[in-house]
């Protein structure tokens, strides 16, 4: 395989989902981290190195995918994240963040990696 179009981490407490989602990430060029808690993803995005953020909605313990998305986009300005979920888009979302309803489709993904 060449090289890797970019990082992505992959954030989702479903284990069986992060890794059909890092197989997708991966089957579209990128080179794949996945965690599958909040406090994880945190120690990722502190250790920095990614490109593309795709996380959930809602994730461990009640915590908030919006809310790490924001926390990571201060972190790195050049970051791509986007939220997916199978509820409706989040009033309160931004428009630097994007958002995918579940189910997807890996030419969606594709799409709102590079949008």
């Amino acid at each position: 395989m060449g090289q890797a179009l970019g990082r992505a981490l992959i954030v989702e407490d479903n284990v069986l989902l992060n890794h059909l989602l890092q197989e997708m990430v991966q089957t579209l060029g990128f080179s794949v981290a996945g965690v599958v808690t909040s406090a994880e993803a945190r120690e990722a995005i502190r250790r920095g190195g990614f490109d593309f953020m795709l996380t959930d909605l809602n994730l461990d313990h009640g915590s908030s995918g919006l809310s790490l998305a924001r926390e990571a986009m201060l972190m790195n300005r050049a970051l791509r994240v986007v939220i997916a979920s199978g509820l409706p888009v989040p009033e309160e979302l931004e428009g630097d963040i994007g958002f995918l309803q579940k189910p997807f489709t890996i030419g969606q993904l594709q799409h709102m990696m590079q949008a």
